[in-house]
């Protein structure tokens, strides 16, 4: 957990695929409320870079009901469900709990494209040793996505951005989420039944559809 302005954000995407560096695939477990067009502008640039950004939908139904951000919108992972911006290489991603229901805590709106696991998630310190209390959240859902696109990447590392996304949205279990409870919602961001995406991610089959 941290803060950083925005301009931060971008110089980091942005030198994530610089001369020098080049990465393919960019994990964006990071949120804000704002909509930034130079956020849009720097993913778009990633796409040109034939790089793909994965970005954790939100967690902003951990607010109590009631509270003005209840399910408030986040990006840049909402960038992923206005069709006006096209943006190929972009992956919204929302969590689900382990009985495969969308998570409590997860915002659940529109613009999410597909699942991963987001409960009780083990992570790793830099010694290679696991963290005792397990973690929990849309950014931890993320790196999921994130890393079987570096495996089709790695597979096929000349497979076009947009294809990873189509491959990652194509092969997902739409049986592997159960939707979001409606209920308590929000009037300004009301709970969205469908933000289970195209399901839950299937990284086997998305690695065997890479060509």
């Amino acid at each position: 957990t941290g803060h950083c302005r925005d301009s931060s954000v971008v110089m980091g995407i942005c030198y994530a695929v610089s001369k020098g560096v080049q990465a393919k695939v960019l994990n964006l477990s990071l949120g804000s409320f704002i909509n930034s067009p130079i956020a849009e502008g720097a993913i778009r640039d990633v796409g040109l870079e034939n790089a793909v950004a994965v970005a954790s939908a939100g967690n902003t139904r951990e607010f109590p009901e009631g509270h003005v951000d209840y399910n408030r919108t986040i990006y840049p992972a909402a960038f992923a469900g206005d069709a006006r911006l096209r943006l190929e290489n972009l992956i919204s991603t929302g969590a689900v709990d382990q009985s495969l229901q969308y998570a409590s805590f997860a915002t659940a709106n529109k613009f999410v494209d597909i699942v991963a696991p987001g409960e009780s998630v083990a992570t790793f310190k830099r010694d290679g040793s696991v963290f005792t209390n397990l973690g929990g959240g849309t950014s931890y859902a993320a790196p999921f996505v994130s890393g079987t696109a570096a495996l089709m990447y790695s597979k096929n590392p000349n497979v076009a951005a947009r294809a990873v996304k189509k491959y990652i949205l194509g092969t997902a279990q739409a049986s592997g989420c159960s939707a979001p409870n409606l209920t308590p919602s929000s009037l300004m961001f009301p709970t969205d039944a469908n933000a289970c995406g195209r399901g839950l991610l299937n990284v086997s089959d998305a690695i065997k559809a890479t060509p």
